[in-house]
């Protein structure tokens, strides 16, 4: 499991927000997480390139909130099946934690 978070380069409470949220994953999950720079007020948690867990408003999430997030999080290489690429089209629509797979005969 890949787990980032993406914070604001700029602002010191998000900066020390993600640096406790990754040892709280460590602690909590054994789960390392790296830390990268994001654009201006943003917080956002990635299990495997997909969004997990965002800022909304002015607060940030709780560390119960991000543990969960990523904890129930179902990684994108174990939805997809390599085997099938033939059978079918993988549309993707909004950003969502699990891909829809149609069969051939229901494209748009």
């Amino acid at each position: 499991m890949n787990v980032i978070i993406r914070r604001c380069p700029a602002c010191p409470a998000i900066r020390s927000h993600a640096e406790d949220m990754v040892l709280a994953l460590e602690k909590d999950l054994d789960v390392h997480a790296g830390i990268a720079d994001g654009l201006i007020a943003e917080f956002t948690v990635f299990v495997d390139g997909i969004p997990v867990l965002w800022r909304s408003g002015l607060t940030l999430p709780f560390e119960d909130e991000v543990v969960a997030a990523v904890e129930h999080s179902t990684p994108v290489s174990h939805t997809l099946r390599s085997d099938r690429a033939d059978e079918g089209v993988l549309r993707r629509g909004p950003r969502t934690r699990s891909d829809i797979w149609l069969p051939e005969d229901s494209r748009p």
